[in-house]
C-alpha cells in the first residue's frame, strides 16, 4: 500500500468496482488514523481533487486536471478495498483453483456401501453402486488437474481483465523466493518444454532469459482495468512469454514515462490496446522504442486534444522526421478531442508504414493541410466528426468512412443524399476501393464518373460542386477533363438561352363598343388588354369590370367585329353557350373590336 499503487474498491459486496490509484497516505487531522487519498478512474466518482473539503488542505495533485470530483479519502481499513494479486494469483484463480476443491471432495457413499468393483479397482475412475442399481463413475480429478496444469503450455488467449493483476508479486529479499519460483513454474507451463542443460541462478532466471528455447503459447493477454502502476510492472509480467503478440491494457493508469524507455519484453508485439488510459501522444513516443515490431496500436478514449511529439522528436518541417513505430499499420485515434488534421499529419509523418488511421467521434472541422499525409495511408475514418465541407481526402486511399458530419445535413438538404455522396467520392477518387465499408464495382464506377462529368459539365466552373469541397475547385476541373479523356466524352455544346417573350406582347388590344344603355355619352372609346388563350367567359367578366356594371348573359351578348385584309369588316356573333371558347378560336386579331349588343 504506497503511493502511485492502483486499487479497487466496493462500498459494498452488491455495488460495482471502482478503480483508483493512491496519491496519498497518511493522517488527516483533526482525525485520527491513516487515511488513503485516492484518485478514481471515473473523475464523477469522488467528492474533490485533493483538498479536504472542511480544512480547505491539499493533500495531493491529480492527473486529472479537468476535474474536481475525481478523488476522495477511505480508511486504510475500509472494507471492500481490494489491492489486488499477482499475475500467477490470477491466472491459476480463473483456470486452474477452480478444481481445488473438487480434487480434495470424498467420493459419493451408499447406504448399501458395497465394496468398489474389480473393474474400479485401477485406472484413474472408480465405480460406485447406489440406490437405483445403477454405476456412478467418479474421475480421479487429480489427474485432470495436473493434466489442465500441463495444458497451460497450449493456453494462446488468456483474459485476466478485472482479475486485479498488480504485478508479479515478487518482493526484494529471501521471503520472495516463494513467488518468484510459482511464477517460474508457471512460465515453464506457458513456454512447454525448454533446455533443461539451462544454467541459472534461480528459477526466476530459468523462465526469463532462456536462450534457443521454444516460444511461449500464449499469444494474447488481457490485462485490461487490472492495477498494474507503470509500464515496467507489465513488463516484468509478460517477460518469459515470448510468443505473446497481443497486449490488452485498456483502461489501466500508468505513472506517465517522462524520457524515452526500452522494455525488451514489449519487442515482440504486434498488437497493443492502451483504449481509455490517459496517455499523451508524448508518452507514446517514449514508449517507441520498445515497439518496433508494432502493426497496430489502439488509443481510443484518451481526451486527446492533439498529437504533441515528444521534445526528442520534435523537427521543423523542412527536416527529416525521426522514425517512430517503423511497422506500425493501424492507428485507432476513436473517441478523442482532436481538433487539427495538421497537427495529426505532422505527428504521423514519422510514421512511414501507417495504411489505415481510425479518427471517429473526434472534432476535426477540417481537412486542410500543407503537410502530406503518410505515403502508405489507404484506409481513413472520420465518421462522427464536424467537417463542414466535403474534405480533399489524400489520392493514396482506398477505403474512406466519412458519414454523420455536419456537411452531409447541409448537402443533403440541397440535392446531395447518400447516394449522389457516394457517385461523387467514386468519381472524384479513382484509387477509391471501398465507400462506407461497401466495395465500388468496375461497373458501378464507371457509371458513377459518366454521370458526374455530365452532372459538373452543365455547369461552369465545377458550379455543381462549388460549396460542397472545401478548398478550391481547380482539382475538380482537373479531374473532370482526366475523365473525359478516360470515356471519350466530349465537353457540352453551350445552348443558347432562349429568347423570353415578354407576356405582354402577347396580349390583345381589343376595342369595346357598349349600347347606350351601359355607357355615358361622355364616356371616351373603350379598350381591354387581354390574353387570346382565355375563355370568351373571362372577356365578358373583364368588360363587365371595366364599365362596373353587370353583363347578363340573359340581357346581353358579345360580338366579334374582324378586320379582314380588304379592309372590311367582318361580324362574328358569339353565342352564350359557347363562351367556354378560347377568345383566339373566334378570330379575334390585335386592334379588332368586340361589341356588347342587347339581346
Amino acid at each position: 500500500m504506497s503511493v502511485d499503487s492502483r486499487v479497487y474498491y466496493a462500498a459494498n459486496p452488491t455495488s460495482a468496482k471502482s478503480v483508483g490509484t493512491i496519491r496519498y497516505v497518511g493522517s488527516i487531522p483533526p482525525t485520527v488514523g491513516e487515511w488513503l487519498g485516492i484518485e478514481w478512474d471515473d473523475p464523477s466518482r469522488g467528492k474533490h481533487d485533493g483538498v479536504h473539503n472542511q480544512t480547505g488542505v491539499r493533500y495531493f495533485e491529480c492527473r486529472n486536471k479537468s476535474s474536481s470530483t475525481c478523488a476522495s479519502f477511505i480508511r486504510t481499513n475500509s472494507k471492500g478495498l481490494d489491492h489486488g494479486r499477482s499475475f500467477v494469483q490470477a491466472l491459476k484463480a480463473k483456470y486452474l483453483d477452480a478444481l481445488d476443491d473438487d480434487t480434495t471432495s470424498a467420493a459419493p457413499t451408499s447406504k448399501l456401501a458395497p465394496a468398489p468393483s474389480a473393474e474400479g479397482s485401477s485406472g484413474p475412475s472408480q465405480y460406485y453402486d447406489t440406490l437405483s442399481n445403477f454405476k456412478v463413475e467418479v474421475v480421479d480429478l487429480s489427474k485432470i488437474k495436473k493434466t489442465k496444469v500441463e495444458d497451460l503450455k497450449r493456453l494462446k488467449q488468456a483474459g485476466l481483465e478485472w482479475e486485479g493483476v498488480n504485478g508479479t508479486g515478487w518482493e526484494q529479499g529471501l521471503e520472495s523466493m516463494s513467488a518468484q519460483e510459482e511464477h517460474a513454474e508457471v512460465i515453464e507451463a506457458l513456454q512447454g518444454e525448454h533446455e533443461q542443460s539451462l544454467v541459472a541462478s534461480t528459477k526466476v532466471e530459468r523462465a526469463l532469459n532462456q536462450n534457443g528455447s521454444r516460444f511461449t503459447a500464449l499469444e494474447k493477454l488481457d490485462l485490461s482495468y487490472s492495477l498494474l502502476p507503470t509500464l515496467q510492472s507489465v513488463a516484468e509480467v509478460v517477460q518469459g512469454l515470448t510468443r505473446l503478440r497481443h497486449l490488452a491494457l485498456n483502461a489501466n493508469r500508468f505513472t506517465p514515462l517522462g524520457a524515452p524507455t526500452i522494455l525488451p519484453a514489449f519487442c515482440n508485439l504486434k498488437q497493443l490496446d492502451l483504449n481509455a488510459t490517459m496517455m499523451s501522444w508524448a508518452e507514446i513516443t517514449n514508449l517507441s522504442p520498445s515497439l518496433s515490431n508494432l502493426e497496430e496500436l489502439q488509443l481510443g478514449d484518451n481526451d486527446l486534444f492533439r498529437l504533441d511529439p515528444s521534445s526528442a522528436l520534435i523537427v521543423s518541417p523542412t527536416e527529416e522526421s525521426a522514425v517512430l513505430l517503423p511497422k506500425l499499420r493501424v492507428l485507432n485515434l476513436t473517441r478523442n478531442r482532436l481538433e487539427s488534421w495538421n497537427d495529426i499529419l505532422f505527428a504521423l509523418r514519422s510514421i512511414p508504414s501507417l495504411e489505415s488511421l481510425v479518427l471517429s467521434y473526434n472534432a476535426l472541422p477540417s481537412l486542410l493541410s500543407n503537410v502530406p499525409p503518410p505515403p502508405s495511408l489507404k484506409h481513413l475514418n472520420i465518421t462522427r466528426n464536424n467537417l463542414v465541407s466535403l474534405p480533399r481526402l489524400p489520392a493514396t486511399l482506398k477505403s474512406v468512412e466519412l458519414s454523420k458530419n455536419p456537411f452531409a445535413n447541409t448537402h443533403f438538404q440541397a440535392g446531395m443524399d447518400e447516394s449522389v455522396l457516394r457517385m461523387v467520392m467514386i468519381a472524384l477518387y479513382p484509387g477509391l476501393e471501398r465507400f462506407e465499408r461497401t466495395g465500388v464495382g468496375r461497373a458501378e464506377r464507371r457509371d458513377a464518373e459518366i454521370w458526374w462529368v455530365g452532372k459538373v459539365g452543365k455547369e461552369a466552373r465545377g458550379g455543381f460542386m462549388r460549396g460542397w469541397v472545401e478548398g478550391e475547385v481547380e482539382w475538380v476541373e482537373r479531374r473532370v477533363e482526366e475523365l473525359r479523356g478516360l470515356h471519350h466524352l466530349e465537353p457540352p455544346v453551350p445552348i443558347a438561352a432562349p429568347t423570353r417573350v415578354d407576356p405582354k406582347s402577347r396580349l390583345l388590344n381589343l376595342h369595346i363598343f357598349l349600347p347606350p344603355s351601359l355607357v355615358p355619352l361622355e364616356k371616351p372609346p373603350l379598350s381591354l388588354l387581354i390574353l387570346p388563350t382565355l375563355r370568351t367567359l373571362i372577356l365578358r367578366t373583364q368588360i363587365s369590370k371595366l364599365i362596373s356594371k353587370p353583363l347578363l348573359k340573359t340581357k346581353y351578348r358579345l360580338v366579334a367585329l374582324l378586320r379582314t385584309q380588304d379592309g372590311d369588316e367582318l361580324v362574328v356573333p358569339i353565342p352564350v353557350g359557347e363562351e367556354g371558347r378560347l377568345i383566339g378560336w373566334w378570330g379575334l386579331q390585335d386592334g379588332d373590336a368586340v361589341r356588347v349588343e342587347e339581346v
